[in-house]
């Protein structure tokens, strides 16, 4: 009888490790799951994000190809209006000032489902003449900086492209562009 009774007190420890390893285990299992789907939001937030960003950079390149005066007019030192001119070569850049981004512009067309209407800055870099052909082309070379937040403002994307206007409005296009960390 003495052997039942301590048989009984081993299978109520075995019992007790068991429920406590299962305890163990549900709560690892809750806490993956929460970390995934964390993941998973940041994840769409960055894609919300990059998508304003997109929007706003393609309005930043409309409104340059349907500019129909010279960058010297338009374009200042201070940035005023986020449209600046380049810097001298070892100068920080316009995008680079902060002052300049509560000056920058938003999109024509409001984009939904982000914390903050993107913005963008525009700095005119350079006018470059192609004498190598047989009617020579100026082109005016131009600097988009877009800054976006996703549906939460924990997530920003910032892309910058670069983009080509011939002078005289014939012809525009993108040149190059990149996703600044």
């Amino acid at each position: 009888m003495m052997v039942r009774a301590h048989v009984r007190g081993f299978v109520l420890v075995v019992a007790l490790g068991l429920l406590l390893a299962l305890t163990v285990g549900a709560l690892v299992a809750a806490q993956t799951t929460t970390l995934e789907l964390r993941m998973a939001h940041n994840a769409t937030d960055a894609v919300v994000a990059f998508h304003a960003a997109e929007a706003a950079r393609a309005d930043a390149e409309r409104w340059l190809a349907e500019l129909d005066q010279e960058p010297a007019d338009t374009f200042t030192e201070s940035g005023t209006g986020g449209l600046a001119t380049g810097r001298a070569y070892g100068e920080q850049p316009a995008w680079r000032r902060a002052e300049i981004w509560a000056e920058s512009r938003v999109p024509s067309r409001p984009v939904s489902g982000v914390e903050r209407q993107p913005r963008y800055i525009i700095e005119w870099l350079t006018t470059v003449t192609d004498t190598d052909l047989r009617d020579p082309v100026t082109m005016d070379v131009y600097r988009i900086t877009v800054r976006s937040t996703g549906a939460t403002a924990n997530v920003t994307v910032t892309l910058q492209s670069t983009f080509g206007r011939v002078s005289d409005g014939s012809s525009e296009r993108r040149l190059s562009w990149t996703e600044l960390p």
